[in-house]
């Protein structure tokens, strides 16, 4: 799987086998965001948050966005307290926006399987 994501240039390959925090931070992100979009939109989204940041600053944005949201998942929806949206990037609204659509599709899994279980 993360060949697939070195090939298609969305991931920095290792160098001698060995991963470092980047690529790793990058493959969990990559595995959360394939379920929702393909890995053309993934590198494209990548590329344009990246373009304002480094690696680290888009991934602990996206891990505090995902946790503050995934707490609040099956309420109702609202602005996350860790930034205020109005004042946001585009990048940083792009990945809000791409946060909110992995957990409606974990949403929408769990009520298919809650639905099949009856």
């Amino acid at each position: 799987m993360l060949q697939n994501y070195f090939k298609a240039r969305i991931l920095v390959p290792p160098v001698k086998s060995k991963y470092h925090r980047t690529q790793l931070a990058g493959a969990i992100v990559i595995g959360l965001l394939k379920n929702v979009f393909t890995l053309n939109e993934i590198k494209a989204g990548l590329l344009a948050l990246l373009g304002n940041g480094t690696p680290k600053t888009g991934y602990n944005n996206f891990v505090v966005m995902f946790n503050e949201q995934a707490a609040k998942a099956g309420k109702e929806l609202s602005d996350p307290t860790s930034l205020e949206l109005k004042s946001a990037s585009q990048a940083t609204l792009m990945q809000y926006d791409a946060v909110q659509s992995i957990l409606f599709w974990l949403s929408a899994k769990n009520r298919l399987k809650e639905l099949m279980d009856d």
